[in-house]
């Protein structure tokens, strides 16, 4: 069985450039990996068709489909299982592409790809990759809480992704010394 080298695993580590983050279609302040770049840094790292996602449909309603994905690198004795993946584009064939996807993306992170997205790594959004809209999205999600209760809300309902970046948490405090109430 190989073993990953220092060059496969700093490679991995690689922070993902710029155009490989976007952000969340749907929620503005979140930005997400496109896939290709994971599957661009897999075949970089175990080579072209030296790892394998094997997706299995575990449930379908309506347009949403959710898929259960298993990664291998056999030469590696590397496995990742059993992460899930949903989506829900009117388009089934999308729906089915978007799920596994979506899996990718999650097993990239476990496998360390893209980290440093999650982990805000940098107080700048350019440095992790991120476009600046992002904190563009916060200020506005931020701004429009009028009260402390509302901005403690917003905060708890994102309380892994604020801890992690202390440019979005600056944001936070600013607004709170704002409010009045």
């Amino acid at each position: 069985m190989k073993q990953l080298t220092p060059e496969q695993l700093a490679l991995l580590k690689k922070p993902l450039p710029k155009g490989a983050i976007k952000q969340h279609p749907t929620k503005k302040f979140l930005s997400t990996i496109k896939a290709i770049y994971i599957v661009e840094r897999l075949n970089d790292v175990f080579g072209i068709g030296g790892w394998v996602a094997k997706n299995e449909v575990v449930e379908k309603v309506n347009a949403w489909v959710v898929v259960k994905t298993t990664f291998e690198a056999p030469e590696y004795g590397i496995k990742v299982l059993d992460i899930f993946g949903g989506n829900d584009n009117p388009d089934l064939g999308d729906a089915y592409k978007g799920a596994c996807t979506d899996a990718l993306s999650k097993i990239g992170s476990y496998l360390y790809i893209g980290m440093d997205v999650y982990k805000g790594l940098s107080d700048k959004p350019q440095e992790r990759g991120m476009y600046d809209d992002t904190i563009t999205a916060w200020e506005v999600e931020i701004n429009k809480c009028k009260t402390k209760t509302d901005l403690l809300a917003l905060y708890n309902g994102n309380k892994a992704t604020i801890d992690n970046d202390q440019a979005i948490k600056d944001l936070f405090k600013n607004r709170d010394n704002q409010i009045k109430k």
